[in-house]
């Protein structure tokens, strides 16, 4: 295992080349681009609060800019442990954010970021604090212990 937890098969031109956000639009490896949605992203710094698992937690919204700019399509995946050692790659069918909202397209995303994980519970360790901020007008009781109030603002 090498590699962010990719095998030396699974790592292709696209895990090689280095992309950066600001490069995404304008293609990076034959059009593909991955990303992973930012820990905590606040209002502030871009991000949106969404439903995930019952409660309102902040999110990157730049997978949803990112498609509804380009028109490309959204795969939410998950790698699920097979023997051996090795994964076998888990892809959700193709998210179009055309004609919505970035925050409904974010929301989406989510969504199918929940249903893997509800799929497969026993592959899924967050070892942050995903619910580290309360949104403004939420119930602070409804969140875990260490969840601080957000104030309007970001």
């Amino acid at each position: 295992m090498t590699g962010g937890g990719l095998s030396r098969e699974a790592r292709g031109p696209a895990y090689r080349r280095r992309c950066r956000p600001r490069r995404a639009t304008v293609g990076c490896d034959a059009g593909r681009v991955a990303l992973l949605l930012d820990q905590n992203t606040l209002p502030a710094e871009g991000g949106t609060f969404v439903n995930f698992f019952g409660r309102s937690a902040p999110v990157s919204k730049a997978p949803a800019m990112l498609a509804q700019r380009t028109g490309a399509a959204i795969l939410v995946t998950a790698c699920l442990p097979i023997p051996g050692g090795r994964y076998r790659l888990s892809v959700c069918p193709p998210y179009r954010a055309e004609g919505v909202s970035v925050e409904s397209a974010t929301q989406e995303i989510l969504l199918r970021l929940e249903a893997l994980i509800r799929e497969h519970p026993g592959c899924w360790l967050w070892t942050y604090k995903r619910w580290k901020f309360v949104p403004p007008g939420a119930e602070r009781a409804d969140y875990p212990y260490y969840a601080r109030m957000l104030q309007t603002g970001g």
